[in-house]
């Protein structure tokens, strides 16, 4: 999501009339209170994605920040909770 990416376009620029590639970026341009992460565990037919997630007990979100609209603020979250969820998108259990 956070990963540049090249986009092809067909509609020449305003200012010298070429048409060219463009690259964009998504940063993030508040930040909550509460940052919740969820990861899509599922994808097509309903095939669970079952690789490993790890991370640390703090997550530190500077690099996707647009330092243009976010200046001065807490950039870093303490991980308070996991809960997970056991089974198929029909059957399961949650557990934390």
């Amino acid at each position: 999501m956070f990963v540049e990416e090249t986009v092809e376009w067909t509609i020449p620029c305003v200012k010298c009339k070429k048409k060219k590639d463009h690259t964009k970026r998504m940063k993030l341009a508040s930040l909550p209170k509460y940052l919740v992460i969820c990861f899509q565990r599922y994808g097509r037919f309903g095939k669970k994605n079952t690789s490993s997630i790890q991370f640390s007990e703090e997550l530190n979100i500077d690099k996707y920040l647009d330092t243009d609209l976010i200046k001065n603020e807490r950039t870093k979250y303490s991980l308070i909770g996991v809960s997970n969820h056991s089974g198929s998108m029909e059957f399961g259990h949650y557990y934390a």
